[in-house]
C-alpha cells in the first residue's frame, strides 16, 4: 500500500507541498519572533557566548575553510557548472529546478536581510560581514545546493541504501556549513535554523516536483512499451 502511494504523482506532489508548508511554518515562527517581538531565541545567546569563549586554533581554521569554500559566489559558480551540464546532457528539468530553485532561495534570502536588519552577534570574530544577520545565506544557499545536488546524485545509485547515505552526505555537509557560522560567532543559531528552515521548504518543492515529472516519463514509457 505504502509502495503503491509513492507511484501516485498527486500523493507525491501533496506530501512535497505538505513539507514545503511544514518548513514554511517553522520558517514563519522564527521570523516572528525576530522581525514582529525584536527578541532572540532562548539558545541565541548562550551558543554566541560559548562560541566567542571556546574556540580552539585548530577548530577556527577547519570552520574558516569550511565557510570560505561555502561563500555564495562559489555555489552560484558550481550551480551554473551544473545545470549547463544537466542542459547538455539534455535534463533539461533537473537543470530548470537546480537553477530556479538556488536563484529563489538566493533572492529570498536579500530580501528577507533588508526587511529585518538584524545586528549580528557583538562578540569577536574573525570575519567581517556587512550584510544583515537573518537568515544566513550561507545555510540557506548550502543546504539548498548540496541538497538539490546529493538528491540527484542519489537517483543514480542502485542499491537504495546507498543511495540514503549519499542523500543524507549532502544533508550533512549543508549542517557543517551552517555550524560554522555559528562557531565563528557571525550569525546566531536562530538565523542558521531560519536559513535553513527557507531552503528546505524550496528544496521539498524542487525535488517532489522533479519527482512527480520523473513518475509521468516513467509511467508513459511503461504503456508504450505495453502497446508494442
Amino acid at each position: 500500500m505504502t509502495t503503491a502511494l509513492w507511484k501516485k504523482p498527486k500523493f507525491i506532489m501533496a506530501f512535497s507541498l505538505f513539507l514545503f508548508f511544514l518548513f514554511g511554518a517553522l520558517f514563519s515562527e522564527i521570523m516572528d519572533e525576530i522581525w514582529q517581538e525584536k527578541q532572540l531565541l532562548p539558545l541565541d545567546q548562550a551558543t554566541s557566548h560559548w562560541m566567542s569563549v571556546n574556540q580552539e586554533p585548530y577548530d577556527r581554521l577547519f570552520f574558516l575553510t569550511i565557510t570560505d569554500l561555502s561563500e555564495g559566489g562559489v555555489l552560484a559558480v558550481l550551480t551554473l557548472l551544473i545545470t549547463a551540464s544537466l542542459w547538455f546532457y539534455r535534463r533539461r528539468v533537473e537543470s530548470i529546478l537546480f537553477f530556479g530553485g538556488f536563484g529563489v532561495t538566493g533572492v529570498s534570502v536579500a530580501i528577507l536581510k533588508f526587511m529585518t536588519d538584524r545586528v549580528r552577534p557583538a562578540g569577536a570574530s574573525l570575519l567581517h560581514e556587512t550584510s544583515a544577520a537573518f537568515p544566513s545565506g550561507h545555510a540557506a544557499l548550502s543546504l539548498f545546493f548540496f541538497g538539490f545536488l546529493a538528491y540527484l546524485l542519489s537517483r543514480r545509485v542502485q542499491k537504495k541504501r546507498y543511495s540514503v547515505l549519499v542523500f543524507a552526505a549532502g544533508l550533512s555537509i549543508a549542517g557543517l556549513i551552517g555550524a560554522s557560522r555559528v562557531y565563528l560567532n557571525v550569525h546566531w543559531l536562530s538565523d542558521v535554523l531560519g536559513g535553513f528552515a527557507l531552503a528546505a521548504a524550496f528544496l521539498s518543492l524542487c525535488i517532489g516536483f522533479l519527482e512527480m515529472q520523473n513518475l509521468h516519463v516513467y509511467n508513459s514509457r511503461h504503456k508504450v512499451t505495453a502497446l508494442r
